[in-house]
């Protein structure tokens, strides 16, 4: 009898990790992302955050749906948010503009800058005149983030409103990001 009991325990010992295996390497991806998602909502900002952002990156082509279920997901933590948009750009860069570009409809003002944010970073222009509709937006965040924006799409378009943002904007946080869009338009020297 206490050779069969042996025998159970050595089957048992040799076959879970023989069923285990087989599961970790398939789901492997989607285990480094939520470790590394993990990690980015628990870090500050800076080299480390980049690192992950990477990290998370280069297994996007494996990992789609996620990314895609965390960028909808508007409770998730905006650091976890836009790990997700960077690696959806990188993975599938129309799928990631259509779905920042609905978020466009957002009224959550933070979650209305990212989508704009994002769109920015993606260097999409497939929203531009929409992302242009918000450049008298009351919140500050917002008109910032579109002023940012134009300064990715050089047109004259992007030029005047960027001007007009640089004369007239109440908020300085705002003209100031017109500014440096319109250094980056060659419009105005860097110092």
């Amino acid at each position: 009898m206490q050779l069969q009991s042996k025998i159970k325990w050595l089957l048992l010992i040799f076959l879970i990790p023989a069923f285990i295996t087989p599961v970790i390497f398939l789901k492997r991806y989607s285990i480094l992302y939520h470790y590394y998602l993990w990690q980015l909502n628990h870090t500050g900002h800076g080299s480390e955050m980049m690192t992950l952002t990477e990290n998370i990156e280069s297994i996007a082509p494996y990992i789609v749906p996620a990314l895609l279920e965390t960028y909808s997901d508007i409770n998730a933590p905006a650091k976890g948010r836009h790990g997700a948009a960077i690696g959806l750009i990188s993975a599938d860069k129309e799928k990631a503009e259509n779905l920042f570009i609905q978020f466009l409809e957002n009224e959550d003002e933070e979650i209305l800058g990212s989508a704009i944010f994002e769109l920015k970073v993606a260097r999409s222009e497939k929203a531009y005149k929409k992302i242009l509709n918000f450049r008298d937006h009351p919140n500050p965040e917002v008109r910032s983030q579109v002023a940012s924006y134009l300064g990715r799409v050089k047109n004259e378009q992007s030029i005047k409103t960027l001007e007009n943002i640089l004369r007239n904007d109440t908020d300085e946080g705002v003209r100031l990001s017109a500014y440096f869009s319109l250094q980056e338009l060659g419009k105005i020297p860097k110092k």
